[in-house]
């Protein structure tokens, strides 16, 4: 096994931001992890990423991609409520490697992160978390 989880990238910022202490324009640098919401595609889903990333100033952005036809009409958005709890559990694995390694942290060593979920992605979170 090569060792690489849904988590492995955000598991690298975790290591390199609390040993770095990586300043922005005077500002400690801070990760922000997305879950896109309803009818988003995953290339939608990336330039969403990259415009949240480039408003906030965020060094890094990791974006949780769940699968969507990508249409806006009622059986999709019912398809893509499917989906998005279908895909919670790996949701689920990849925040809980994020948290326990930020956890195993020194205080002063944890790297900001900020995890924004949008539209149908706080679904996909609230199942997660459950």
């Amino acid at each position: 096994e090569d060792g690489l989880t849904p988590a492995a990238e955000m598991l690298d910022f975790v290591e390199d931001r609390s040993t770095a202490n990586v300043l922005s324009a005077g500002k400690t640098a801070f990760g922000l992890v997305l879950i896109h919401g309803f009818a988003a595609t995953f290339k939608d889903s990336m330039r969403r990423a990259a415009q949240i990333a480039d408003a906030y100033g965020a060094s890094d952005v990791f974006c949780f991609s769940w699968p969507t036809r990508g249409n806006i009409s009622a059986g999709d958005y019912r398809r893509d409520r499917q989906t998005a709890e279908g895909s919670s559990k790996a949701v689920a694995d990849a925040l809980a490697q994020l948290f326990a390694r930020v956890h195993a942290l020194k205080k002063t060593a944890r790297p900001p992160l900020n995890l924004v979920a949008h539209s149908m992605g706080v679904f996909a979170l609230r199942h997660a978390i459950q």
